[in-house]
């Protein structure tokens, strides 16, 4: 398995990116804009990837015009909503700025921080804001915590976070979730040699008020986690993350997809399964996130896998999410029952879904990557938003 291939949508996994910087003064409405929305999109052009900030006064639109674009990133960059104002995690230079999204929304720097003496170059999916004070970022390349303050915009210190296991060297983390006063990081194991991941799923425990990591679980049922999420106040640890089409790049056969309940004040596992395969009727599944009221959505494998096929035509594994066999559904906790978003058109890469005004929305790569839409999603339907050039990589409300 591929740790490019992991990074693309997102994960922390110990490799190091790249990134830039553009012109801030793009084309701004005439009118002062009551609503303002971050849209950060991505396009690939080798031998890299430039990231594209636009604020927009609507999610209502045609089309996401990139030359009136705020700012340009390059790598493994990040955007984030703060108190009101902009977060933008700049990959290349490991420094993270405040901006003031202005009525007329121009940008406006207020602070700037950098990581760089931590050894931060790169931003992955593991930002986590524990109060208006104090910020993590789960920095897997240094098995570390860099702990910051977001209103001061200034680094306060780290703490170790050793997740090293003998024969699996390579750490991969996936996003962080703050339930009960702890911090709950999915963690994965991969053996570099071999190419082949620990059966288990993981889920480290830090302390949300100690700066600490607590612990590590591990449950064998699943195998290999990256993903999890709370609702209810109960958290969820989801296991062989896209594990049946990995299965086509490696000799290895993980245990069927689940998703297991975790109570983080016993740590322990439920002794309960979701079986996915079962429920989603597919091969395979691709991650699960929490949607809130009892519900989650996961991408499924929408075709039979046929190994020889994936091997002939996408002979690279990271080539892996040009697979335009993916699906999204709704799954519900207590019933299990799947609901496929039929409207949605098949597709590679997507990014996961976000919840805007309580709505649950998603980005849709087609055109080999080349062109998103964003959808709005209800129960089974799916209605476009606005479309881009090149993938979606996150939308948020600023006001």
């Amino acid at each position: 398995m591929s740790p490019t291939a992991l990074t693309s949508l997102g994960v922390a996994v110990l490799v190091a990116g790249a990134s830039g910087c553009g012109d801030p003064s793009a084309t701004v409405p005439t009118r002062d804009a009551e609503e303002a929305f971050v849209f950060f999109s991505r396009v690939l052009q080798p031998p890299g990837r430039t990231n594209f900030v636009s604020i927009l006064p609507s999610l209502e639109g045609s089309e996401v015009d990139l030359s009136s674009a705020r700012l340009e990133l390059g790598g493994f960059s990040r955007v984030r909503v703060f108190e009101g104002d902009l977060l933008v995690f700049f990959g290349e230079s490991g420094e993270i700025a405040r901006y003031v999204v202005e009525p007329d929304l121009s940008l406006t720097e207020r602070a700037r921080l950098s990581m760089v003496n931590e050894g931060v170059s790169s931003f992955f999916n593991t930002i986590i804001f524990v109060s208006p004070t104090r910020a993590y970022y789960v920095h897997a390349e240094q098995s570390q915590v860099v702990v910051w303050n977001p209103r001061e915009m200034t680094v306060t210190g780290t703490f170790a976070l050793d997740l090293r296991v003998e024969a699996f060297e390579e750490v991969i983390v996936g996003p962080p979730t703050l339930l009960q006063d702890q911090i709950l990081l999915p963690v994965a194991w991969v053996d570099r040699v071999s190419d082949e991941p620990r059966r288990v799923v993981g889920v480290a425990r830090l302390s949300a008020n100690e700066d600490r990591l607590i612990g590590v679980s591990v449950d064998d049922r699943c195998g290999f986690s990256l993903a999890g999420f709370a609702d209810a106040g109960k958290y969820y640890a989801v296991g062989d993350w896209r594990g049946g089409v990995y299965t086509a790049y490696a000799d290895v056969v993980l245990p069927p997809p689940c998703l297991l309940e975790f109570d983080p004040s016993t740590a322990e596992f439920s002794e309960s399964e979701l079986d996915l395969n079962s429920v989603t009727g597919a091969p395979a599944v691709d991650g699960a996130f929490g949607l809130g009221n009892g519900t989650f959505a996961v991408r499924v494998y929408d075709a039979p896998i046929d190994f020889d096929s994936i091997r002939t035509d996408y002979p690279d594994p990271n080539q892996y999410f040009n697979l335009e066999v993916w699906r999204w559904g709704t799954i519900n906790l207590s019933t299990g029952r799947t609901e496929l978003v039929e409207d949605l058109p098949l597709s590679a890469a997507s990014f996961a879904p976000v919840i805007i005004d309580g709505n649950p929305y998603v980005g849709v790569a087609e055109e080999s990557l080349g062109r998103s839409t964003f959808f709005r999603i209800q129960g089974s339907s799916a209605t476009p938003i606005i479309r881009a050039p090149g993938e979606i990589l996150n939308v948020l409300r600023i006001r």
